[in-house]
């Protein structure tokens, strides 16, 4: 899951800082222009792409795949199959009784 960079586009709709002194350059940028064509076109991009309806769709259109994937599950091919390892108990022996307290 990558981070706010991959939502939107660093320096046209966010900005984007490493160390606490680049983020206090930016809040004392003397341009109010640029801050408001950054912050319209932030606005346009989550109204565009990033609502809640946008997210319910995509989580519908997830459940919706899982669901197709669970009725025809596509078998797995030898290589894919995991391969099955009995468990192993390098301390316990299964010839011994429990020890039962009275």
């Amino acid at each position: 899951m990558g981070g706010l960079d991959q939502l939107f586009a660093p320096e046209r709709e966010i900005v984007l800082a490493d160390r606490p002194e680049g983020v206090l350059a930016r809040l004392r940028d003397p341009d109010p222009d640029r801050a408001r064509r950054q912050g319209e076109a932030a606005r346009t991009r989550v109204l565009e792409a990033h609502t809640a309806a946008h997210r319910a769709e995509a989580l519908e259109r997830y459940f919706g795949e899982a669901r197709a994937r669970r009725a025809n599950p596509a078998p797995l091919a030898a290589a894919e199959r995991p391969a099955f390892r009995a468990p192993r108990f390098p301390n316990a022996s299964f010839t011994k009784r429990p020890v039962i307290p009275a």
